[in-house]
């Protein structure tokens, strides 16, 4: 996984100061530091207590993917491919999907709009406690296999985003709501734009990320019924929330959709079938 992370990274150094785009050093460098301190704590640990080092190694590859990648999604912006938007509401609109009808709908029931909101935000929270219950139960390798499927998305998703890039229907039909990352996409385009970190924001809009990760998230839980149960119920609530609280068109939800289920074949075929074959429904 360092080899993927490492090449990635290395890909990410030499598009920034290909495309002279400027880059917050001070964010960098507590980025790695963090990745360093668990890194040596993992190896610390490994013989001592080799779930805690299972926990530190963890935390030192999350962070360190999320940080190349999320740094590689702003930088396929620079492409410069025209907007997608008309075309992906075109595909709404043949699927019978109408996203205005569908956002009135949701905001004109407080309690339906209160539950999207609170399950789109559940995603960090449902990481942050895998990526540490699962190593002290012994079970690193359900969290290297969810690794893996995330690392197989977004080799999907940030070159597909980038050819087929988007503002979102928050902007285009002019809602009142925030809209950070557009500012940023539009200053990424003109190269005029520094890569901070703490700034980072998701502007992805299709394939949904959120989704995905919904996908990848339930798919990660099977092994224990009623944790599988609550995952499947949160994230069920947080993927029918995409739509209205990330800003994402019908076909960016199905699109991310498909590309979880990619990852998880890739992974379960490829890379883990012993991990594969400890499910609630194995041999079934």
């Amino acid at each position: 996984m360092w080899y993927v992370i490492a090449g990635i990274g290395a890909l990410d150094a030499m598009w920034v100061r290909a495309a002279k785009i400027e880059m917050d050093i001070r964010s960098l460098l507590l980025a790695v530091a963090a990745v360093a301190v668990l890194s040596a704590a993992a190896w610390g640990y490994r013989l001592r207590a080799p779930r805690l080092a299972d926990l530190a190694s963890a935390g030192a590859t999350t962070i360190a993917y999320s940080v190349v990648g999320g740094i590689s999604s702003y930088l396929v912006v620079t492409w410069k491919f025209p907007f997608a938007d008309a075309d992906y509401a075109a595909i709404d609109h043949a699927l019978g999907l109408d996203w205005q009808h569908w956002y009135a709908l949701v905001n004109a029931q407080p309690l339906l709009s209160w539950l999207f909101s609170a399950a789109y935000q559940s995603a960090g929270m449902e990481i942050f406690l895998g990526l540490i219950l699962l190593p002290l139960f012994g079970r690193i390798d359900v969290v290297r296999e969810f690794q893996w499927t995330v690392i197989f998305s977004i080799f999907v998703i940030i070159p597909f985003s980038g050819i087929f890039p988007a503002v979102g229907p928050w902007v285009v039909y002019h809602i009142p709501r925030p809209t950070p990352w557009l500012d940023q996409v539009l200053a990424m385009r003109a190269h005029a734009f520094t890569l901070t970190l703490t700034t980072m924001t998701g502007i992805v809009v299709c394939p949904s990320f959120h989704t995905t990760l919904g996908v990848l998230l339930t798919y990660a839980a099977r092994f224990k019924r009623p944790v599988l149960i609550a995952a499947a119920l949160t994230n069920g609530l947080m993927i029918l929330a995409v739509p209205s609280e990330g800003s994402h068109y019908f076909v960016d939800v199905l699109a991310g959709g498909l590309v979880a289920l990619g990852a998880i074949l890739l992974t379960r075929f490829q890379w883990s079938p012993s991990v594969a074959e400890q499910s609630l429904f194995a041999g079934r």
